[in-house]
């Protein structure tokens, strides 16, 4: 990569870089309503997901301004793209960031995730991943790992460090009015390490909430910021019986994720080694850990590991015919189990009647609808139904059909928030889950009736990737293979989150494998250009499809 920079580090004023960037390309695809998933995903969102053929233009500057004495610096960068598949030109990024010794300030719209896994050979992180277009965002905080201060620093130097911030974005419903708009969307990140060593262990969480904004109904969700905030149920003179699950539950729609690992600084290696959980509820949001039904305790706490990505990438410095290795397993396909997502009856008149988190005291309301020949039956094998506890029993035995209530939790989706954790038509998450308008493409008609953003976010896979150079600082490829195992989703599978009626015909009722992979070579001139060529393929049970683009880079 070639810059332009005025000025030098000796004048310790100021140093200037400037680089711009352009880019085209052109592609083609088999399958007239699909594109292979690797052809587009983990891409910002900058490829057509759907339309046979597609010619873009894309042109990108970036400038840093280096203020030596001060500690400060600025970056600023724009990019716009112009593609037949929007026939539009778009502002991809257009961005500016400050930075003060450790702390930092980012502004706009910008292809930068605080998720070191997110690298072009991963399935990409279940949170803030680098799947979708961009977002314009607010960061405050500590972005890259600050050492605290320490006494005898020939000894303890760099042994505890820290990063982490906070963001927020005003979102809308993208001109769907079947979405919620103007909302609020916060995220925020923490993470320790120790540092010092050359594989450094660290532990971090991260934590995304939707709050407020205009529901397709035109109803307004009130914003209760700092219950959001702290996960916590919002006050009752704000929601009022309106929004009853927001105080009893938390306010605002939520997903989580835990991140733990082994930062791999080792001489000619370096990489990391890593485990992401996911968590919508409180049956994850300890680490390690799930609810799992006892019959003495309705809700204890037990170690576990149930949905979760695990994996390792390496760089072998030394070695360029193998750069890159990455090696990734994941699961989604628990979200807390089959069980009703809360105690729930039905009444003769079909009406529901459902207890929440903060109202066990109404058991005897809710005892009073159940079937009386269901209760005699229960109590003649297991006792009198007296308390909250043995209420449980009988719900767990006879209603959830021996599962614990609070399953189908539903990862990236939310019912105040119908767009869920989307983008421009993308998962802001993880890219192997399918989104309403991929499983469309697809489905036969009748098989999935698509009444959430993700009928397909119950999912199995295996990735696998390498990337290297054919030919030393001119010829480079990277080869992935994804292998994956669809489930689908609780609520299309079932006649809606709180029935156990399965859906006819539908597509996942058997698991589905579907087989994703992509080929990658990069020609380097002496002359700042480069010649791209990627070839995707994807195959199995639920679609077939195949797709080549190349394209031509040049950097000044």
């Amino acid at each position: 990569m070639a810059a332009i920079v005025i000025g030098s580090a000796s004048d310790l004023l100021a140093a200037d870089t400037l680089i711009v960037r352009g880019h085209t390309w052109a592609s083609v695809a088999t399958n007239s309503k699909l594109r292979p998933l690797l052809s587009y995903s983990n891409e910002w969102g900058r490829f057509a997901q759907y339309d046979q053929g597609e010619i873009a233009l894309r042109a990108e500057a970036v400038y840093r301004r280096q203020f030596a004495p001060s500690g400060l610096s600025l970056t600023a960068g724009v990019a716009a793209q112009l593609s037949s598949d929007r026939e539009r030109l778009a502002i991809y990024e257009l961005y500016a960031n400050l930075r003060l010794w450790m702390l930092d300030v980012r502004l706009g719209m910008e292809e930068w995730t605080p998720v070191e896994s997110n690298t072009p050979l991963s399935v990409g992180s279940y949170l803030m991943s680098n799947n979708a277009r961009p977002v314009p965002r607010l960061w405050v905080g500590m972005l890259d790992y600050w050492s605290v201060p320490m006494p005898f620093p020939h000894l303890l130097h760099d042994l505890i460090q820290l990063r982490g911030g906070l963001s927020l974005s005003l979102m809308g419903n993208e001109g769907n009015a079947k979405f919620t708009d103007n909302y609020l969307l916060h995220e925020k990140f923490a993470y320790v390490r120790i540092g010092r060593l050359p594989v450094k262990p660290y532990g971090g969480i991260y934590h995304s909430v939707m709050m407020g904004g205009t529901l397709p109904d035109g109803r307004k969700m009130p914003t209760d910021f700092w219950a959001s905030f702290f996960a916590k149920g919002g006050s009752n003179e704000k929601f009022g019986t309106d929004f009853f699950g927001e105080t009893t539950n938390t306010a605002g729609g939520h997903q989580g994720m835990w991140d733990f690992g082994l930062d791999i600084d080792w001489g000619p290696i370096g990489g990391k080694i890593y485990h992401q959980q996911p968590f919508a509820d409180s049956k994850a949001r300890k680490p390690f850990h799930y609810l799992i039904t006892d019959r003495n305790d309705p809700s204890p706490d037990r170690f576990g590991i149930m949905d979760f990505t695990s994996g390792i990438q390496l760089t072998l410095r030394r070695f360029a015919p193998v750069r890159n290795i990455v090696v990734e397993y994941m699961n989604t396909s628990w979200q807390g189990g089959a069980g009703l997502p809360d105690p729930t009856v039905f009444r003769p008149n079909g009406t529901q009647f459902s207890m929440y988190p903060g109202t066990e005291h109404r058991w005897p309301e809710y005892l009073a609808q159940c079937d009386p020949d269901d209760v005699a039956a229960w109590e003649a094998q297991n006792g009198k139904i007296d308390s909250w506890v043995p209420l449980i029993h009988f719900v767990q035995d006879v209603h959830n059909r021996g599962e614990h209530y609070g399953g189908r939790s539903a990862y990236l989706i939310n019912y105040g928030y119908p767009q869920g954790w989307t983008h421009d038509g993308l998962s802001m998450g993880n890219a192997l889950v399918h989104t309403d308008q991929t499983v469309s493409r697809y489905a036969p008609e009748g098989t999935v009736r698509l009444t959430t953003r993700f009928p397909n976010i119950r999912v199995r896979a295996l990735n696998i990737g390498i990337g290297g150079e054919i030919i030393a600082n001119r010829l480079e490829y990277a080869i992935r293979l994804t292998t994956s195992k669809n489930y689908g989703n609780y609520s299309d599978q079932y006649k809606g989150s709180f029935s156990w009626d399965e859906q006819p015909n539908y597509l996942f009722a058997t698991p589905k494998r579907e087989t994703y992979t992509r080929l990658d070579l990069v020609w380097k001139t002496a002359r700042r250009l480069h010649i791209n060529t990627s070839l995707a393929l994807d195959a199995g049970e639920l679609y077939k499809s195949f797709s080549l683009r190349a394209g031509v880079g040049y950097t000044l």
